[in-house]
């Protein structure tokens, strides 16, 4: 529930929108928990107050299917005030909200606990790193300062190595990083200290929501 809303959060961030209320669309199995579902509602509600983004409405089915949910979010901001992808320019600093690559590492230590171990990591470590997956952190705050300096933002959900190169070919422009000067916090320079090799999957995975 709240990944799912506040991956589109971060999308009306990056446009330098604020919150406005959302549609939520879910198509159920028959064999769904009950238990479960009042959980997801009752996280959605929360986050829902918490970033000021209230349920308009939606849809709500049954499917044979896996389970399936979208929401479409709706931002409010000036006239002509959006942040686009396309408005990059020669000269530009690129620069990113935070730091990047701990969702990727929190996706392998979901799937592969062992992972941890073989990092050296503490468990208040891996579960920061998992929860940086499952649970990202909109940076609504930032919605007005982009709106204010930024020429072209858009939001890392694809990598930060593929969006730049998204944001760069509608804007016309070229962009060159220092792998080196990308933030990475405390955890993830471990994992590279016992696995180097592993700084370009960094780079290009998913999940950041930066």
């Amino acid at each position: 529930a709240r990944k799912a809303l506040r991956a589109n959060l971060s999308d009306l961030s990056a446009k330098g929108a604020e919150p406005a209320g959302f549609l939520l669309s879910i198509a159920l199995p028959a064999d769904l928990d009950l238990a479960w579902l009042e959980r997801f509602c009752a996280a959605l509600a929360q986050d829902a107050a918490h970033f000021r983004c209230p349920l308009f409405g939606g849809d709500t089915d049954r499917t044979r299917e896996a389970l399936a949910i979208t929401i479409f979010a709706f931002g409010l901001l000036p006239a002509g005030g959006m942040v686009r992808r396309a408005g990059a320019r020669p000269g530009d600093r690129v620069a990113v909200s935070g730091t990047i690559g701990e969702a990727t590492l929190g996706l392998r230590l979901a799937r592969d606990p062992a992972l941890g171990r073989r990092w050296s990591l503490t468990d208040s470590e891996r579960d920061a790193l998992i929860a940086r997956y499952r649970v990202p952190q909109p940076r609504t705050a930032l919605a007005g300062i982009l709106r204010a300096h930024a020429h072209a933002a858009m939001d890392i959900s694809d990598g930060l190595a593929g969006d730049l190169a998204k944001l760069c070919r509608v804007s016309g422009v070229t962009a060159e990083v220092e792998a080196a000067r990308v933030p990475l916090g405390a955890a993830v320079r471990k994992v590279l200290a016992a696995e180097p090799d592993l700084l370009p999957a960094l780079l290009s995975g998913g999940d950041d929501y930066e």
